[in-house]
């Protein structure tokens, strides 16, 4: 484990997960722990959707035919 602020650019191991575990002021404990596999299956979801495909569908009626007082103009 490193310290904030003592990490090597290069690690002496492969790494397994990130634990982040911090303690406010008032003793309040933050900790949570997450493995390699859970944050690489997040990045390839988050990455999916953002090369997703959006598709943007209006139900508008169309304003042919109609009089100027019908379609408020």
């Amino acid at each position: 484990m490193y310290e904030l602020g003592v990490v090597p650019e290069q690690p002496a191991e492969e790494w397994t997960g990130l634990v982040i575990d911090i303690t406010d002021a008032h003793g309040k404990r933050l900790y949570r722990e997450w493995t390699y596999e859970k944050i690489a299956t997040a990045s390839e979801r988050a990455r999916a959707e953002t090369n997703a495909t959006i598709v943007t569908v209006h139900n508008e009626t169309p304003t042919t035919g109609r009089s100027e007082h019908e379609t408020g103009e």
